[in-house]
This record gives structure tokens, C-alpha cells and sequence, in this order.
């Protein structure tokens, strides 16, 4: 299976998921369903667990396992996305 996204265009997909109209208000969810959210739009989710607040990830032919109690606050873009990038750059 291909993957959804490419690290140059994590930045543009982050701020399209923030001013979408087409998904839920962000305001709304939970910091689990904001990156429950992005992750399904832009990523192959493989498994996800609420409780533990983990998330395993399908990309570039290789699984990734997110604790997202570690992430940044997902409304911060530039801390999120730096720390993203670096869980992502295995």
C-alpha cells in the first residue's frame, strides 16, 4: 500500500486539516481525536489505542509507533509538526 503524505508536504496538509470545513470542529475533539483525525486523513493508521494513547502508523514501507501522551499540543503547529517530523524520521 502506498502512503497518504511526504514529509515536505506535512506543513501544508497540517494547515489544510486546520482550516478544513470538512471535518469535525476541531475545538470539539478531544487532542485524541484531533490526531486520530489528521492521522486517518493523511497517513495509513494500522492500529490505534485509545487507552494507551498510542497510534501505529504504515509509512515508507515501515511501521511507526507514535505515543501521542509525548506529542505536543496538536493546535501548536510548529512544536507538533517538529516533533512529527522527528518520530517520523526513524
Amino acid at each position: 500500500m502506498l502512503t497518504k503524505t511526504y514529509l515536505p508536504d506535512l506543513a501544508m496538509q497540517y494547515a489544510d486539516f486546520i482550516h478544513s470545513r470538512q471535518r469535525p470542529q476541531l475545538q470539539r475533539l478531544t487532542a485524541w481525536g484531533k490526531q486520530r483525525f489528521f492521522f486517518a486523513k493523511y497517513f495509513d493508521v494500522v492500529e490505534e489505542s485509545y487507552d494507551r494513547q498510542q497510534i501505529v502508523l504504515r509509512y515508507q514501507q515501515q511501521y511507526i509507533e507514535l505515543n501521542l501522551a509525548q506529542a505536543p499540543d496538536f493546535m501548536d503547529q510548529s512544536a507538533y509538526l517538529t516533533w512529527l517530523r522527528q518520530q517520523l524520521n526513524l
